[in-house]
């Protein structure tokens, strides 16, 4: 099935959908371009109930301001405690080439719904702007979808160490 999620309503906003997804998946892919500044906002122990794997896919372009502003964001994303205690694994990957902007469930391994939309994953293209998206819910067709994400990051960037995160930041 196919629905469609916008920001023009409070009760079926992106922040909406996306924090009911949350509390049924063991694990998401994040894809998005720009980042909210502050993640504890986003993730309290809530919606990350059952969670335990977050990938983030994103940009970070060199010599540009998201040297500053993006990485003082994963900052807050790798220093959430759920992520810094380990109980949820968190995985940052960069694709400099990225535009669109996906956000991909799981439970138990299977993908069980996906979110191709403009928003990207901040306050703005959450709940203030208004955006528009398409929910699917075909596992086959959200495979390819996160086969193809995947498969467009280069390996040297596939999973970003924290340590080099903070290094960015000094």
């Amino acid at each position: 099935t196919i629905s469609i999620i916008d920001n023009l309503s409070i009760d079926r906003n992106h922040l909406t959908r996306l924090n009911d997804l949350f509390k049924e998946s063991d694990s998401v892919i994040l894809i998005s371009p720009f980042l909210m500044t502050d993640f504890n906002t986003f993730f309290n122990e809530n919606i990350c109930v059952n969670l335990k794997n977050i990938h983030l896919i994103t940009t970070l372009k060199p010599n540009s301001i998201d040297q500053i502003k993006k990485v003082s964001s994963l900052i807050t994303l790798i220093e959430n405690n759920t992520i810094r205690n380990k109980r949820i694994q968190c995985k940052i990957s960069i694709n400099n080439k990225l535009h669109g902007k996906i956000y991909i469930f799981k439970k138990a391994g299977v993908s069980f719904s996906a979110i191709i939309t403009s928003a990207n994953l901040t306050d703005n293209g959450l709940y203030l702007n208004h955006e528009w998206g398409v929910e699917i819910t075909n596992s086959k067709i959200i495979e390819n979808l996160e086969k193809s994400n995947l498969n467009c990051i280069e390996q040297q960037f596939e999973n970003v160490p924290f340590p080099d995160i903070y290094k960015m930041l000094n």
